[in-house]
């Protein structure tokens, strides 16, 4: 094929949005972007504020064993690189830097979730649309929604992406998936509970 159709979640829709403005526009005809912070995550922020760059260092050591033995992710992952390029700050500099290219089209989905499984009313006015297309489907959450929605206080959120930073180019609505569900981590939908990632993409 001439072109390809992107479709990234989280970090992953930087890259793509980048790799469109950096000389391969050509070769692009869509980004689909998946709960990517366009403009920052604060849970990225607070996790440098927390943690501080001594102990951050030392969890990012352990972050990389942990998932490079559980989830076959490079050792070599610059967690604290991540944190930054995650962060509000540069999402600034990263937007003004990364015009959307002509000729490119560019949509987005957002996830959330919510620990009772139920969305609240500012979830259905930030999302506007549900996929699937029902908001009585259950919302999944784990332990990583757990952990990060507590650090989140952006209104609608997966535990992790602000509804309003997942939106760019066409907003297509949300998902109902923590982060992490978004992709499958926590498995397959087989008890029919969980978010059915594959069927969605």
């Amino acid at each position: 094929a001439s072109k390809v159709n992107l479709i990234a979640h989280s970090m992953g829709g930087l890259d793509a949005r980048w790799l469109a403005a950096n000389g391969f526009a050509d070769r692009i005809s869509s980004v689909t972007t998946v709960s990517t912070p366009h403009r920052g995550a604060k849970t990225a922020d607070t996790a440098r504020s927390v943690l501080g760059p001594t102990v951050l260092g030392l969890a990012s050591d352990v972050a990389k064993t942990f998932n490079a033995h559980f989830f076959g992710m490079p050792k070599h992952a610059d967690w604290q690189g991540m944190l930054q390029a995650l962060s509000e700050d540069n999402a600034n500099e990263f937007n003004a830097s990364t015009p959307d290219a002509a000729g490119v089209y560019y949509q987005s989905f957002a996830g959330v979730a919510r620990s009772d499984g139920a969305p609240a009313q500012s979830d259905i006015e930030a999302c506007g649309t549900m996929w699937p297309k029902t908001f009585a489907i259950q919302v999944a959450h784990s332990a990583h929604f757990a952990l990060s929605a507590s650090m989140t206080t952006e209104g609608a959120s997966d535990g992790v992406v602000a509804v309003e930073s997942a939106k760019w180019g066409t907003f297509r609505g949300c998902i109902p998936a923590d982060h992490m569900d978004q992709i499958g981590v926590y498995g397959n939908d087989d008890d029919g509970r969980r978010f059915d990632h594959v069927q969605f993409y």
